[in-house]
């Protein structure tokens, strides 16, 4: 297993600075001159975000019940053995609140969306 330690810093920088990895200059200047459509582009882009979470979790979701239930291990037995179940049940966790935050971003835009006139 090979850990990442370049996404934290990458997503602690997006929320610090409240920007995401996108084009922000584009989507602003669409937002400015055309809000609409903005608005339009957002929701696409956060709707094929939230089924693609959903997509991962379909799969992942069973992939934790086997771990749970068959005591699957990882390393070597005699020297070290761990459960495979915590990684996955991480796994499960982040990608569900992942596609929560998606949700969330997503009828945020609709409603802007629907105020505008």
């Amino acid at each position: 297993m090979k850990f990442d330690i370049v996404g934290p810093f990458v997503y602690s920088y997006g929320n610090w600075w409240t920007v995401f990895i996108r084009s922000d200059g584009l989507f602003n200047q669409v937002m400015q001159r055309k809000p609409k459509a903005a608005h339009v582009m957002a929701m696409v882009t956060y709707s094929l975000g939230a089924i693609f979470m959903g997509l991962i979790l379909w799969g992942s979701f069973p992939f934790f019940l086997n771990a749970w239930n068959d005591d699957w291990y990882v390393g070597v037995e005699g020297m070290f053995t761990a459960p495979r179940w915590p990684i996955v049940l991480i796994v499960v966790i982040a990608v569900f609140v992942t596609m929560i935050q998606f949700l969330i971003m997503l009828t945020n835009h609709i409603r802007q969306y629907s105020a505008q006139k």
